[in-house]
């Protein structure tokens, strides 16, 4: 507990020293200050989404696409945010509101950025079905799946961004040495990008459940107590699953070993993986054509 404290310690220093640390999207932000009001209605929410031209047009993409599979067409934010719930409209607006941030950050030749945000959106949709296939016994619901998927390897860009020569060398480590993106950051960085994930997350104030599911997705085994251990086992078995589905790149060509701690709190079985595997590959191809990567 001692060396992981004091690497939290080095983390928050660091932060400290990043004066361009991205705030929390103005957007999400006005819609988690309305959606905190309990007289706040549908058609407020509605006016907020569509004065960001992009985040409407994504969001109607998005809930009229086989993914949602409302049998009617959507045409308007106000009848999005009805038919979608308060909550999971909170959701997908971080999302995408995430995806556009970060999404031009410079490319190059050892971080295929392209790649990173095909990983990333696949676990998001992979969480998303999981959830959705398990119900209640998930422990989460399947718009904070997508959402922490999407998000679970953000600690990657800000290593980018701010330690890129660094965050480069353990990528090529990974390489020479056949080992894991974490453990090359912990030889490079002195920490992962867990941390430094969980670290922007906390900064931008958002839910403690998104924080520990981004913080232990890699090391689920040491985090089995808590409400959160749900949504943390759900992103840990997705971005297994992704990886052995080879979407995208999260840095490393490595499949982790899967935590059985996390895959017996889900109650999945043998029977679920294939279903899964097919449902996410489907589902990515779809998504991938309407939350447009670059």
């Amino acid at each position: 507990m001692g060396s992981d404290g004091g690497m939290k310690q080095n983390i928050a220093d660091i932060v400290k020293q990043i004066h361009r640390l991205p705030t929390l999207p103005v957007v999400y932000a006005q819609l988690e200050r309305l959606i905190a009001n309990p007289t706040t209605s549908a058609r407020q929410l509605g006016v907020i989404v569509a004065e960001d031209q992009a985040l409407a047009t994504t969001i109607l993409k998005v809930v009229n696409s086989a993914f949602y599979g409302f049998s009617q067409a959507i045409t308007s934010t106000e009848r999005a945010v009805v038919l979608l719930g308060f909550n999971e409209l909170k959701h997908i607006a971080l999302s995408i509101s995430v995806l556009n941030y970060f999404k031009n950050d410079i490319e190059t030749d050892e971080f295929d950025m392209r790649s990173f945000w095909r990983h990333s959106l696949g676990v998001g949709v992979c969480a998303r079905i999981i959830a959705q296939k398990l119900g209640p016994h998930s422990g989460t619901n399947p718009e904070e799946a997508f959402t922490a998927g999407l998000i679970h390897d953000i600690g990657k860009l800000l290593a980018h961004q701010f330690m890129n020569k660094l965050f480069l060398e353990a990528i090529r480590i990974c390489s020479w040495q056949k080992i894991t993106i974490s453990d090359a950051e912990k030889i490079t960085l002195g920490f992962t990008h867990a941390l430094l994930g969980e670290a922007l997350l906390v900064h931008w104030k958002l839910p403690p459940v998104l924080a520990r599911a981004v913080r232990y997705h890699n090391s689920p085994q040491i985090y089995t107590n808590g409400i959160a251990f749900s949504l943390v086992s759900l992103i840990h078995v997705a971005d297994v699953f992704v990886r052995a589905l080879e979407i995208g790149s999260g840095g490393d060509p490595f499949i982790p070993r899967l935590c059985i701690a996390a895959w017996h709190r889900l109650g999945l079985k043998p029977s679920h993986i294939k279903p899964i595997l097919q449902e996410t590959e489907k589902a990515y191809r779809e998504m991938s054509g309407i939350m447009t990567l670059f």
